[in-house]
């Protein structure tokens, strides 16, 4: 989404600069692993387009969140995809990630150790929302659903289409979908196919009691 609402390329200069920043580095570290992007992607990830700004970056007060003074929109993806990403992108194609560390901690296991999917399903379910790791915490505690009015929320599965109402909205700058590409997808490997197939009934079963209200609040 910041690729799309990028409406012109920072000049080379910025760029440069940019990219020599300590700010920008210290960025890089954090999400060694979480992110397999190269640079020119990674930029993407870490600089906000002139002329917009995340909810924390725009200092919004929370009765301005709440009182739908400013206009927001955000972007939600299928609940079990979304956990299936994580699975093979976090957990088992990755080195060292947030969600690795975040499940060492909570088992109280070494670096190093493998995890099944089962053990992440389990963290999932018993892990206190306010300590989970972003890439499986239910989509609703972190963007504000149910207290932010968003003006409209858009879909990863029909993003185009959602970019399109976005831009006829006046949310997002005229031109943007010709912009739209997609970084991270959910592939079709072995390891973490984003089909259902790959769960059993009873995981799925589990998984969708997790994220029942992202289920019932995106109308999935």
């Amino acid at each position: 989404m910041r690729h799309v609402l990028q409406g012109d390329k920072p000049s080379d200069d910025f760029i440069a600069e940019l990219r020599r920043s300590e700010r920008y580095q210290d960025f890089k570290k954090g999400y060694s692993g979480d992110i397999n992007l190269d640079d020119d992607d990674m930029l993407i990830h870490f600089y906000t387009p002139r002329g917009v700004s995340s909810v924390f970056d725009s200092m919004a007060t929370l009765d301005e969140l709440v009182s739908g003074s400013r206009r927001f929109f955000t972007v939600v993806r299928h609940p079990l995809k979304r956990f299936l990403s994580a699975w093979r992108d976090k957990v088992v194609l990755s080195g060292d990630t947030s969600l690795k560390y975040a499940l060492q901690r909570f088992y109280n296991r070494e670096k190093g150790v493998s995890f099944s999917i089962d053990d992440l399903i389990v963290y999932a379910s018993e892990a206190p929302l306010q300590n989970m790791d972003i890439h499986v915490l239910p989509q609703w505690s972190c963007c504000g659903a149910g207290r932010i009015p968003f003006e409209m929320i858009g879909k990863v599965e029909n993003l185009r289409q959602d970019v399109e109402a976005f831009e006829e909205a006046g949310l997002i700058p005229k031109g943007s979908v010709d912009r739209l590409r997609i970084t991270n997808t959910s592939g079709n490997s072995a390891a973490g196919s984003a089909g259902f197939d790959s769960l059993t009934q009873a995981q799925i079963s589990t998984l969708t009691a997790i994220y029942e209200r992202d289920f019932e609040m995106f109308d999935y």
